[in-house]
């Protein structure tokens, strides 16, 4: 009896003893300014972040040195790709002193004041080789119409085809008319093209033989395809060659003889007039000015 009643005061008296000892349980069993630490109420070194020195941070009223910020990232500077070199030029590309030569879009470019002109003015200069010079004018864009005039006593071939005692008159002439169409896309009348050409001819011929001298004036119609290419540059020149190729009728062919000659006589010793229809052809090379 007496062995427990000892026992109940001493687990009373520690329990007193405990709950005089212990001055708080939280932070608001304390005043302003102090915490709650192990049971007890000390001051507070600090209560916000701001009373800590060096950046620190407060965690129960203690200022405690803050965790470093995490390390950024390294910065990864990306390396440019390597220039792409140019692709070499096509073998059959042009070129101009080892360099490709101006480019379809800039050629387009250079030749925009005269990619619209609708008239131009040719001279053959190879018809001073051939069938005597021609002056043209052409009207139209890709589809054109042309007229010409033709000095034939004056080409080199008409007046070695005569024969070695035969002359052209200076006065032989030709006029005709061509319609083309022009497949190039840089300018109006430049490019390849292909079409058709009539050419009236007036020639006389004068055969001079060891008896008389005969004259032979011949009209003649000239038709056939005509195709070739043209050249057209930024100051407005042009440059052409091509072919018209067909078959010349001959329309009336008279041999003159002198007054009082026998002409059977002179036909039998070959003093007549050769002329013939057959195939024709003329071959030509243009310089010009697009207006």
């Amino acid at each position: 009896m007496h062995y427990w009643t000892g026992i109940a005061v001493l687990v009373g008296v520690l329990t007193v003893a405990g709950s005089a000892s212990a001055q708080c349980k939280d932070d608001r069993d304390c005043r302003a300014g102090r915490v709650c630490k192990k049971g007890r109420c000390v001051e507070a070194a600090c209560t916000k972040d701001v009373d800590c020195p060096n950046s620190g941070v407060c965690e129960e009223g203690v200022c405690k040195a803050a965790a470093p910020p995490p390390a950024a990232p390294p910065v990864v500077t990306p390396t440019p790709p390597p220039a792409a070199s140019p692709p070499p030029p096509a073998a059959n590309e042009p070129r101009n002193e080892g360099r490709p030569v101006l480019d379809r879009a800039a050629r387009q470019a250079r030749l925009a004041d005269v990619a619209g002109s609708l008239v131009g003015i040719q001279v053959d200069v190879g018809g001073f080789v051939f069938y005597g010079p021609a002056v043209s004018v052409e009207v139209g864009s890709h589809l054109a119409f042309g007229v010409e005039a033709r000095a034939v006593g004056f080409g080199a071939v008409t007046q070695a085809t005569a024969g070695q005692n035969t002359t052209s008159s200076a006065s032989d002439f030709g006029v005709g008319a061509t319609v083309r169409y022009y497949f190039g896309q840089m300018a109006h009348r430049e490019g390849l093209y292909l079409g058709g050409a009539v050419e009236y001819v007036s020639v006389t011929n004068n055969y001079k033989g060891s008896i008389v001298t005969v004259e032979w004036p011949a009209k003649e119609l000239l038709m056939g395809v005509n195709a070739g290419y043209r050249w057209v540059f930024p100051n407005r020149m042009t440059l052409g060659t091509g072919l018209v190729a067909g078959y010349m009728h001959v329309l009336s062919a008279t041999s003159v003889f002198p007054a009082g000659e026998d002409a059977q006589s002179l036909l039998q010793n070959g003093y007549g007039n050769g002329t013939s229809d057959g195939p024709g052809g003329l071959l030509t090379m243009e310089l010009g000015y697009a207006l």
